[in-house]
């Protein structure tokens, strides 16, 4: 199962998961560390991960730590971490990628490994914030083929949108478990 993690937010969630598949015999985690997490200016929270003992299998370079926080940039590095995690993909070969909520690492996961025939599931979908995480994470959903909702509303507006109701799966927020 491939992971991706970009920053505190999405790890958090991510956590509960990493712990149950451990626990697992049959399942096995490849986490790719990409985004802020490799940035001195944000902490460099990937020492945390290692310090909390999950193997990270992939480390993915996304943003510049000194370029400037605009949009232009945020789409640059959304380019950065396609190629990265795609070569990742490549490399690795999971059975599955499980894409994370509303974060740009996450969305180019799940395209690329859509493209790859390799099946991808989404956690938290459906949800509404207004703001362009909205619409990462609806494109997530676009691209996913198993979902995750945190709530009722969010599986109903999956199904809305178009997604298969046998494929959609209410679970609540992983970090809130």
């Amino acid at each position: 199962i491939a992971i991706v993690t970009e920053r505190r937010a999405d790890y958090s969630r991510f956590r509960p998961i990493i712990d149950l598949i451990k626990q697992d015999p049959d399942l096995e985690y490849q986490l790719i560390v990409t985004g802020i997490h490799l940035l001195e200016k944000h902490g460099k929270t990937i020492d945390l991960i290692k310090q909390e003992g999950i193997k990270i299998t992939s480390i993915v370079p996304m943003f510049d730590d000194h370029a400037a926080d605009t949009g232009a940039e945020m789409a640059k590095a959304l380019g950065r971490a396609m190629i990265g995690i795609t070569n990742e993909l490549e490399r690795l070969k999971p059975d599955i990628f499980l894409a994370g909520f509303d974060i740009g690492a996450n969305f180019a996961g799940a395209v690329a490994a859509a493209h790859m025939n390799i099946p991808v599931g989404h956690i938290q979908g459906g949800e509404v914030s207004g703001s362009i995480d909205e619409s990462i994470r609806h494109g997530i959903t676009k691209f996913a083929h198993f979902h995750f909702p945190a709530n009722k509303d969010a599986a109903e507006r999956l199904i809305k949108m178009g997604e298969n109701p046998k494929y959609v799966f209410e679970v609540g927020c992983p970090s809130l478990d």
